[in-house]
């Protein structure tokens, strides 16, 4: 299942200011990047965390990026990643 507008815009009020047609491109291309059987019923959260750290990493919002090009999302992912006990071909 794919995290809706709303459901994104309601978690993540920091990119309030960032256009619905941006947001909805970053979920679309992080619903490419996710696997749902990596996270099984944790799959929205997931999408949700992975399309802030892409929002993040364009300069959108307000979670500054790392001197490595991380972001706290970045990190949220890999974490619940590893709780799932699977892994993504994705360098956060």
């Amino acid at each position: 299942m794919a995290l809706s507008l709303a459901s994104f815009r309601t978690r993540f009020g920091e990119f309030s200011s960032v256009s619905d047609a941006l947001v909805t491109a970053r979920l679309a291309e992080a619903e490419v990047d996710l696997d749902t059987e990596t996270f099984g019923a944790l799959f929205d959260e997931a999408h949700g965390f992975l399309t802030a750290h892409l929002l993040t990493l364009s300069g959108y919002g307000s979670n500054a990026v790392n001197k490595d090009g991380t972001t706290s999302y970045g990190a949220r992912i890999i974490a619940l990643r590893e709780r799932m006990g699977g892994s993504i071909g994705l360098v956060l």
